[in-house]
């Protein structure tokens, strides 16, 4: 019994005596590297036992460990033997880590998504971001919830993050691969964006997992500079970690108050009346502009991404020299 009076205590966050609340319970997540470092080798063997060793779920610690997930490749790529030593780059590398991983004794992060929010909550969205580089690839997950009183916070949920794969891809593949919501990749976005069949294979793939996966109203466009996936795919000091309220929190715009999205950039959605595009005649017209001269020209053909562009870049031109208003017959 009072075991589970117990449970309930932690659960509702509160220890109960009796029916009387007393006390918060704060239940955080820390880390304890000493026994994870005791002693220092500089072997692949070691280095991957330290690897195997993190017990770190959800990836809270995730842009500092990439880094030396991306010094155990360069390791499988150089073929090494298990018990020789390092090569002076990649000893320098871990040497570098190494030391750094005692500062991450400094994180304690709150167990309880909600931290002290004693108001109720209106409203809770998940916001997750993606990012790919040449050495890693990731996404990050975040709760964002407004209380009744308009107040808006954010907390940590998650985070993945992979080693890119040793065979050469491009960029933008990279970029798919991490891609799910809110990636900084403008070429990804649009790939998804819309109408994949017209893409190679990899890329028509790829886009239609992700359409089949969310809404299209969840895709988004996030700049690097408030990305925090960004860390993932790029690794971070653990004394930078420590620090960076954008990997802890998220984009600064996320705890802005409902009436503010900036990723629209002011813009707002209005639908016309179904079936009545006379309600929207003006660029119902424009719309009509362009769908003849392609549907003269193109027919029945299916174009590569290059040649489509270049159609449309003609049509863009015929459409931007038409008059803007009634032109008179008189030249007076």
């Amino acid at each position: 019994m009072l075991l589970r009076k117990w449970r309930e205590a932690i659960r509702n966050n509160l220890i109960c005596s009796g029916s009387k609340k007393v006390s918060k319970v704060y239940i955080y997540i820390y880390f304890d590297p000493k026994d994870l470092l005791s002693r220092r080798e500089e072997s692949k063997r070691f280095i991957l036992s330290v690897v195997g060793r993190i017990f770190d779920p959800i990836g809270i610690l995730g842009p500092f460990i990439i880094k030396l997930k991306c010094v155990l490749q360069d390791l499988w790529t150089l073929g090494e033997d298990w018990e020789f030593e390092l090569p002076p780059r990649l000893r320098q590398k871990w040497q570098q880590w190494g030391s750094e991983f005692e500062g991450l004794t400094e994180i304690k992060i709150p167990r309880f998504y909600l931290d002290d929010i004693d108001q109720e909550i209106s409203k809770f969205e998940t916001h997750c971001f993606s990012d790919a580089s040449k050495s890693a690839y990731g996404t990050i997950l975040y709760l964002r919830f407004v209380t009744c009183n308009k107040e808006t916070e954010t907390s940590f949920i998650c985070s993945k993050s992979r080693v890119a794969p040793m065979k050469s891809l491009t960029l933008p593949r990279f970029e798919l691969i991490a891609a799910l919501f809110s990636t900084d990749c403008l070429i990804s976005y649009y790939w998804i964006r819309g109408d994949s069949s017209t893409f190679k294979p990899y890329v028509k793939n790829r886009a239609q997992e992700i359409q089949s996966l969310s809404d299209p109203i969840q895709w988004g466009h996030c700049p690097g500079k408030d990305n925090p996936a960004e860390l993932l795919s790029r690794g971070i000091s653990a004394v930078k970690l420590v620090q960076n309220e954008l990997w802890w929190l998220g984009p600064p715009w996320l705890k802005l108050t409902p009436d503010h999205w900036p990723n629209h950039k002011g813009i707002h959605k209005k639908s016309i009346v179904e079936r009545a595009p006379w309600w929207g005649g003006f660029y119902e017209r424009l719309v009509k502009a362009i769908e003849d001269p392609l549907r003269k020209t193109l027919g029945k053909a299916l174009l590569t991404f290059e040649e489509l562009s270049t159609i449309l870049s003609g049509v863009e031109v015929i459409v931007n020299h038409r008059p803007l208003t009634y032109v008179e017959n008189d030249p007076g």
